[in-house]
């Protein structure tokens, strides 16, 4: 493991680094010339990593892997009003993951779209630790994904941030593939483009859940949600929806929400 902070803002190359104190640094752009293709392991080991700026852009054929084996580690972004993602920006083919740590946005102006992370393509998957939503004045106040982008969650917990003085946590485009399952906390998801409201699920989600998008949202027997807007039709067997906790049953293997 190569310490990080030996590294130059423009030196990084594929391979596993290991943050040893905290540290403050520029941009750092993941084979954006497309001549440092591979994987990127960043082991926070406790510290927090705080870019001027945003802290990685990940370009095609790039994959960025965030870790924390000590614990208590941060990724900090002060990217400006006018920017998106100010932690993390993906373009398409490019490939993140966070596995421990905390992403989160520690300027005092709000972000454009996507707080914390936004994906104008590639993937994004969240296995563990917890990604921060903050203010934007557009959309996806912890996360913004465009109808080209992968949004995988696992585990970990994606908290609320606002929108237009609205509760926002992760937006997702018309056409973008979402999937949670195992003990992944989001607080709330939107999807765009339905009508004739965009779908928006609130709540955390416990047990195996499972979305994909747009041919339907279905969501395993069990699963617990603090409600869905707007209602639409419920298919998949019989259904009960108790209005205080709002928890979902069916008979047969899932609940599907269809459009």
């Amino acid at each position: 493991q190569a310490d990080l902070k030996a590294v130059g803002e423009n030196g990084l190359t594929p391979g596993h680094y290991r943050l040893t104190e905290d540290m403050t640094v520029g941009m750092r752009r993941l084979n954006k010339n497309g001549d440092h293709a591979g994987a990127y392991c960043i082991d926070l080991a406790g510290h927090t990593y705080t870019g001027v700026s945003r802290p990685f852009t990940v370009y095609s054929g790039a994959e960025l892997n965030i870790i924390d084996t000590v614990g208590g580690g941060a990724v900090e972004g002060q990217c400006a009003a006018s920017s998106n993602g100010s932690a993390i920006y993906l373009y398409a083919g490019g490939v993140a993951a966070l596995y421990g740590g905390t992403l989160r946005h520690s300027a005092q102006n709000a972000v454009a779209s996507g707080g914390v992370v936004c994906a104008a393509g590639g993937h994004f998957s969240i296995y563990g630790g917890t990604i921060e939503g903050t203010t934007v004045t557009g959309k996806g106040g912890a996360i913004n994904l465009s109808a080209s982008a992968g949004f995988t969650a696992t585990g970990g917990q994606v908290t609320m941030g606002k929108a237009n003085n609205e509760d926002s946590c992760v937006y997702a485009a018309k056409g973008c593939a979402v999937t949670l399952s195992g003990t992944a906390e989001v607080a709330q998801i939107a999807f765009g483009g339905l009508y004739p409201e965009d779908l928006r699920i609130d709540g955390g989600y416990t047990g195996s859940t499972r979305l994909t998008y747009p041919a339907s949202v279905s969501l395993e027997v069990g699963t617990v949600i603090g409600s869905i807007s707007p209602a639409g039709d419920l298919s998949g067997g019989k259904i009960a929806v108790d209005a205080t906790c709002k928890t979902v049953a069916a008979n047969g293997d899932s609940l599907v929400i269809a459009q």
